[in-house]
């Protein structure tokens, strides 16, 4: 499963209801700025800890999918090399 997006996601989302809200309150800019700074900190740390512990727990998903991928690449190398000899002693008995 692909994780690597989740953070910034979270974070962004914060980010764009954060606007929202400050744009219906009328805040003035220093502090919607800090304020945004703060609550985009915030969001990305908890954006990090929901990554690790979505990794953490579809760990055992992702290792069955790598073995499936792997078995079937090695598999698909096995006929590769089969036919590459069938095409050497092909061409060998041409000689």
């Amino acid at each position: 499963m692909k994780t690597k997006y989740i953070p910034a996601l979270v974070m962004l989302l914060a980010g764009v209801v954060n606007c929202l809200y400050t744009m219906l309150s009328g805040m003035s800019l220093l502090d919607f700025t800090k304020r945004l700074l703060i609550v985009l900190i915030i969001f990305y740390i908890i954006g990090v800890v929901v990554k690790i512990v979505i990794d953490m727990n579809f760990k055992d998903l992702g290792d069955d999918n790598q073995k499936k991928q792997s078995e079937e690449n090695e598999a698909g190398k096995l006929d590769d090399i089969e036919n590459i000899n069938t095409d050497e002693k092909i061409e060998s008995s041409e000689e």
